[in-house]
Parts: structure tokens; C-alpha cells; sequence
């Protein structure tokens, strides 16, 4: 008969523990993960808009006007536009149709990105 001392595995407590650490760092590393991808779907939401401000100038250049339009309407009517999925954009002409303004964001992002003529700079809400 085998003595109590010589048998071989784990305790409950050890396991218990090393249950516990796993959960912690799964914890940590799922966090992780869901702020880089809030991170990617603000960068594809900035780069859209970058792309849909140069198809709006380029609208205008040959029309002679700005355009008002919201998500897949701005890519039937500015031509070579695609949006990445899930982006969200619209493109606002000024009243005095001088200038515009486009706002992109992903719904799943942390940001909102705005465009003005009058400012020419895109910027981070």
C-alpha cells in the first residue's frame, strides 16, 4: 500500500491558484486586445475621411460645387470612394457652399474624426 506521502499530483489549493492567475491574465490580455482594436477601427475611420475629403475636392474641381452626402451615398456620388466596413461618414456642404465639413467614426471606435475647409485640418473629437 502506497504511503500518503508518495502519492504525486496537485492540491485543491493549487489549483485553485493557478485557475486564479490564468482568469487575471486573460482578463489583462482580452482589455488589451479590445482597446488595439478600438485603435484600428479609429485609424480606418481617419483614413476614410482623408480619402473622402480629397474625392470631395476633387467633385468640386470639376463641378464647381460641394456635395452633401452620408455614408453609401458619399460613394456612389464622389466616384472612387470606398468606406471600410462599419465606417460612419458625412460630408456637409458650408451655407455659403465655399467650403464643407466631413465627421467619420466607427461605431466600435474610441473617436470621432471632423474636417473643415476653413480650418484645413482634420482633427480628433
Amino acid at each position: 500500500m502506497a504511503r500518503k506521502d508518495q502519492e504525486k499530483g496537485f492540491t485543491l489549493i493549487e489549483l485553485l491558484v493557478v485557475i486564479t492567475v490564468i482568469g487575471v491574465l486573460v482578463g489583462i490580455v482580452f482589455r488589451e486586445l479590445t482597446i488595439y482594436q478600438a485603435r484600428a477601427f479609429d485609424a480606418r475611420a481617419e483614413h476614410d475621411l482623408r480619402v473622402a475629403v480629397a474625392a470631395e475636392e476633387a467633385f468640386f474641381s470639376e463641378n464647381e460645387e460641394y456635395i452633401e452626402c452620408a455614408d453609401t451615398t458619399c460613394e456612389e456620388l464622389l466616384g472612387n470612394l470606398e468606406l471600410s466596413d462599419g465606417i460612419r461618414l458625412t460630408m456637409t456642404p458650408t451655407e455659403e457652399g465655399d467650403g464643407f465639413e466631413g465627421v467619420a467614426y466607427h461605431p466600435k471606435g474610441e473617436k470621432r474624426y471632423r474636417f473643415t475647409t476653413e480650418s484645413g485640418v482634420l482633427r480628433a473629437l
